[in-house]
């Protein structure tokens, strides 16, 4: 995460680097992406990049919890006694989706980077509906953006299965 640094920052500079950071991060993989780049679209020096980050991990990693931050469902605070909660919040993002700037960043998370990275959100303190739901969400999103055309068949699927697990509980 951040250093505190990057965090005290003014908020136009902040954005600067922000704006960087997904206009990297949105069009090359983790392991392609480039400080040099970063650096001169935020304009911001090279040794600016380091204290505010470690590395270019590190900095995606902010990004990455930052824009997941405005789409993620809080799931331990959820209603399961009304799994259509969950199915309406699924069918907002799927329709919005499209339309946030930070699409082509969840891309090339699923595509290319999620594998580069731990896990950075622990399942072991979940408890077990909201591991299901947590993992079918994911699990949902993941094929939506890899696979845009059959959107539908991943959310009826989803649908399917929120429903089944309501009914159970």
């Amino acid at each position: 995460m951040p250093k505190q640094t990057f965090l005290k920052l003014n908020a136009e500079k902040k954005k600067r680097v922000d704006n960087a950071l997904l206009n990297e991060f949105a069009h090359y993989p983790l392991n392609e992406a480039q400080v040099a780049r970063i650096i001169k679209d935020a304009s911001i020096s090279r040794g600016a990049f380091y204290k505010y980050f470690d590395d270019l991990t590190d900095a995606y990693q902010y990004l990455l919890h930052q824009e997941l931050g405005h789409v993620h469902v809080d799931l331990e605070n959820q209603d399961y006694t009304d799994p259509q909660l969950i199915i309406r919040q699924m069918r907002r993002f799927i329709d919005e989706a499209h339309t946030l700037p930070s699409y082509s960043l969840f891309q090339m998370h699923f595509k290319y980077n999620e594998n580069l990275l731990r896990p950075f959100i622990p399942t072991t303190e979940m408890k077990t509906t909201t591991w299901m739901y947590f993992i079918l969400s994911h699990e949902t999103l993941r094929s939506l953006f890899l696979d845009p055309a059959n959107q539908e068949f991943y959310f009826n699927r989803f649908k399917t299965a929120i429903t089944q697990i309501g009914k159970e509980q």
